[in-house]
Parts: structure tokens; sequence; C-alpha cells
């Protein structure tokens, strides 16, 4: 025991002594600066070995005189890269209460101003356009201050675009500043030799499974064209996002260049040739559900697929097969042809409805435009009182654009989509009518502490026949994305007291959601409109809290709706729905 505290003890004044040296070495030294201010004093302050050192145990007073004395001459260098090359300074050291203080008075006197800038390319990229424009962007101009940091600006963007645009063997020649302190001004004097631009060869491409004539459509260089570093970075990206492969690298190969033309390499792994997906999920609209599918990634070497998805429900059972077939663009173009079934049952609205459909799609600057022909046969089809077949042949257009900083939680986000269908007895639909929707919504955060929501979905049908249209071409309201407070489809024009569905649509809704923690949140919204057969019918309202938790597999809703037709308690109406926002 006594062996036991000896050794606490020594610890214990090892300790203590080694606290109070960190202490007398971090307290023997203050450093004051005056007369400088943001970006400067801080470079001044981040160059002075004073400061650096004066935590350090060594630091005796004859360290600190002799560190102080080289003060000055520190102060003056790093005030040069902004352009202070005459700055006055008044140094003071003195000994208070233990500490030594050293006090520093600098006026930095008139920058330096830039009397000639000589910028030139030399070799090949002198004739190239995207030089001459970057000359005219170079941060050094005759008459400005000079900075340092705007030169290495300048001489950074010379090399960033001659390595972008394949002039790999660049160099400088001459790359300085030249001051003149007696008639204090600056020079800037950059001479660049581009030396001549290096040329795509041909693509030598290691994928198994795959076409060579396939996967060069998804390149948008060809051999012999002029080296960019962005269309290699297009060419991985694309092959990346095809979810051919689950790793691509594309290269260069600078050693086996010859006459300036580099071969380039691309090895991918691919994916798994099949893919299987099983989920389960509740949602007031569709009650429980479980979702099953199965695709088929590679169905021939020239990147056709096939998948299969199967979705159960308490109010449908749908069964949808696609084949997809890339076009001449795989980036962005493809065919698709779709068959499918589902069964619909919903109170008073059933069907049997049959799809064959043919899509041509093309992805332009964010936005997905759909050319189709949808063929549908609804069975036996009950809709209110009214009952019937039907065959309709439509073709339409669609267009989709969905950007989002976050597709799990977004907070600054955009959708919208237009489409337009229609039907005519002459191609064999049993009624003609045509048919336009558009839906939009926003997702915008507010402050740093909550999220504003704003939808809107507008639809218009002129049908010469309503009672011919099966349920899925009839407009309907009410439920998790349309108006809470209402049953899913419960809005409608009514005949004989039993829903018919309508012409038109209309709904908008206004949401804000206020953030408690990282994962949970409440909201508050206000929902209006109908599904109607002219536009100055009423509208329904509906308005409510809710409950947010953010979860790996997107936003869990949890919302508890008032319609505004009915007294405040007398119905309620709960929503649940899981999923992201856009």
């Amino acid at each position: 025991m006594f062996f036991d505290s000896r050794v606490l003890k020594i610890f214990l004044i090892v300790a203590l002594l080694a606290c109070a040296l960190d202490v007398r070495a971090a307290d023997r030294v203050r450093v004051e600066i005056e007369g400088l201010s943001g970006a400067v004093l801080t470079n001044v302050t981040g160059s002075l070995t004073l400061i650096q050192q004066k935590s350090h145990d060594a630091l005796t007073d004859e360290r600190i005189k002799k560190l102080h004395k080289k003060t000055p001459s520190e102060i003056r260098e790093a005030l040069q890269p902004f352009g202070y090359y005459k700055p006055d300074i008044l140094s003071e050291l003195t000994h208070v209460d233990q500490i030594w203080v050293a006090h520093y008075v600098v006026d930095h006197g008139p920058a330096l101003q830039l009397s000639a800038v000589d910028v030139q390319i030399l070799g090949a990229g002198g004739q190239d356009a995207a030089f001459q424009r970057l000359m005219k962007k170079l941060p050094v101009v005759v008459g400005d201050t000079l900075e340092h940091a705007h030169y290495e600006e300048a001489k950074s963007a010379l090399v960033q675009l001659a390595t972008e645009r394949g002039y790999l063997d660049a160099q400088f020649e001459t790359n300085e500043i030249r001051v003149d302190l007696e008639a204090y001004t600056a020079a800037v004097v950059i001479h660049f030799n581009t030396g001549d631009r290096y040329h795509f060869g041909a693509i030598t491409f290691n994928a198994p499974d795959f076409d060579v004539e396939f996967l060069q459509r998804y390149a948008t260089f060809e051999a012999g064209d002029g080296y960019t570093f962005t269309a290699l970075l297009a060419l991985q990206n694309a092959l990346t996002d095809s979810d051919y492969f689950s790793q691509v690298e594309v290269k260069t190969r600078r050693e086996l260049a010859e006459n300036h033309v580099i071969p380039v390499e691309v090895n991918a792994v691919p994916r798994e040739r099949t893919r299987y997906t099983l989920g389960l999920g509740y949602g007031t609209d569709t009650g429980a559900r479980a979702t099953a599918g199965v695709e088929r990634r590679r169905v021939t070497r020239d990147g056709h697929r096939w998948r299969a998805d199967a979705k159960v429900s308490e109010i449908s059972d749908s069964l949808t097969t696609r084949y997809i077939i890339p076009l001449k663009n795989p980036r962005s173009d493809q065919f698709t042809l779709t068959a499918g079934f589902e069964d619909q049952r919903l109170t008073g609205n059933t069907s049997k409805k049959y799809l064959l459909s043919g899509s041509v799609s093309r992805l332009d600057n964010g936005w997905q435009k759909s050319l189709f022909v949808n063929v549908e046969r609804d069975k036996d089809f009950v809709v209110g009182g009214q009952t019937g077949s039907s065959t309709l042949v439509m073709p339409g257009i669609n267009w989709t654009r969905i950007h989002a900083d976050d597709r799990i939680y977004t907070t600054f986000g955009n959708r919208f989509m237009v489409e337009v269908r229609g039907g005519s007895e002459t191609l064999g639909s049993t009624t003609s009518f045509i048919q336009g929707r558009a839906n939009v919504k926003f997702v915008r955060r507010f402050q740093n502490y909550g999220r504003v929501l704003a939808r809107g979905d507008v639809g218009y049908s002129k049908v010469l026949n309503f009672e011919q249209l099966p349920p899925s071409v009839r407009f309907f309201a009410g439920g998790d994305f349309s108006v809470r407070g209402y049953a899913y489809n419960s809005l409608s024009p009514r005949e004989n007291n039993q829903k018919v569905g309508g012409t038109q649509l209309l709904v908008g809704s206004l949401e804000y959601e206020h953030i408690l923690t990282e994962s949970w949140s409440v909201a508050t919204f206000y929902d209006a409109g109908n599904a109607r057969n002219n536009f100055t019918d009423p509208l329904a309202y509906g308005t409510g809290l809710g409950v947010r938790y953010r979860s790996p597999i997107g936003l869990i809703r949890l919302d508890l709706a008032q319609p505004l037709d009915k007294p405040l308690g007398e119905a309620r109406y709960v929503h649940i729905s899981i999923g992201p926002d856009l």
C-alpha cells in the first residue's frame, strides 16, 4: 500500500509539473498587431514564428528577443502577396507581470499596381478558341492591384484548360512577377507553351457479355477527335449510370501514344445478370401491399432488358412486364414494350384492365419525353351505377422532369409532369376523347428549421361518350396525395348518389413541416380540390396535422386530417404513406 501511495504521489507531481510547464510556455508571450484586418491579418499572424512557437517548451527569454527582431521582416514578407511592398512597422517588446508583450503597429501603405501584363499562349493552343476565351477572363489586368493569389489563379486556369483540352505536354517557359520598387509598379509575365494537342485513338472495351458496337454508342467521341477530359468523364458516367456494370474504369494509355494519338481503354465489370426485388408496405390509399419483381439486365449482347413486377394490395392486384431496347443513343433513348393486367376493387368502382403499350422515350436536359401508344381493354367495369366494357387505343405524349438535392429527403426540388393522350373510334376505340393532365410539386427549405411543400394537379377531358370511359380514364380525387381528409378516390361527381368520376380535376396543397430533430418533424397542411364536370363546381377542403419520420427508405408520414365540410371532430381521416417527396 505504501509503494502504491508513493507511486501515485510521484505521478501527480509529474503531471502538475507538466501542466505548469505548458501554462508557463503558453503564458510567457503575447503578440499584439495593430493596423491590419481580414485576410491580411490572418496571413500575417499565420506567418509569424513568434506566434508559432509561443507555446514551445524551449522558448527562453533570449529566444523571444531573437524572434521579436525577426518579426518585422516576416510581416513584410506576409504583406507582399497582397501587393504591399513598402509597409511601415513599429515594434516594441515589453515585460509586464512575468509576460512578454510583443506589440506591432503596421501601416501597410499603398498597394502595388500592375503596370504591365504579358501573357502569351505558345504552341498549338495559341490557335485554340478555348484559350482565346480564357485569356479574356484571366484575373491579372493592367491597373489592378497586384495580388499573388490572382497570379497563381491565372497559372492554374491555364494548366487546367491544357489538361482538359489534351495539351498534355504543356509547360511554362516563363512565369514570374517583376517588381520595380523605385517606380513602385509590378509586371506579370506568363509564357505558356501548350505544345501539340493529343487526339483520341481507338477505344478498347474489356466488358464481357456486351458487343463492342453497342458500348461504342455510349461514347461521344471517335478515334481522331481532339482529346478532352470531359469526354472521357462523360463516357465513364454514362456506362456507370446504365446499370449494366458494377464497376467502370476509363483510362488513356499515354505510354502507347504515337504521333500524339492516345488509345483509350475501358474496363467494366458487369452486374449480376438477374436481380430480384421484394417489398412490403402499407398506405391508407392501398391498405397493406406487397410487391415482387424480377429483372434480367442483359437479355442480349446489345443491351436489351426485361423485367416483370407483381403487386398485391387490398384494392388492386397487378402484373406488368416490360421489354426495353436501347436505341441509337443508349444514354438517353429507348423503346419499351409493356404488357400488363390490373384487377381494381374499390367500393362501387371495379374493373379488369388489360394493357399493351409501346413507347419511345428520350432524356434531354433533365426532361424525360415519351411518345406512346396504349391499348387498354377494360372488361366488365363498374363505376357507380354504370357498367360496361371498352377498348381504347390511346396515342399520347408525356414530359416529366424531377430535380432534387436528395431523393430520400428533399430540401430543394421540383417535379413537373405534363401528359396529353386521346382515343378515336377511327383507330378502334370504343369512344373518342382527348385528355390532358399536368401536375407540379415544389419543395423548399424554410430557414434552417423547416420545409415548405406545394403541389398542384389539374386535368381536363373532352369525351364523346363519357359512360364508355373506364375508371382508369376518369378523374377522381381524395386520398394521401390528393385532398387529405377524404378517402382515396371518394371525391367525384355523383349519379344516384354514387361516384361516377369526372371529366375535370383540380387539386392544390400547401404544407409546412417543422424539423424537431434529425429524424422527427411535425407538419400542418391545407388541401383543396375535387373531381368534377364543371370548373365552377365547388371544391372540397381538408386541413390537419402530421408527424414525419425520416427513415432510410424514405419519409414515413402520419397525417390526421379534418374535412372542412364537416363539423370539427365529427369526421376525421388518418393518412399513412411512405416514400420520397418527389
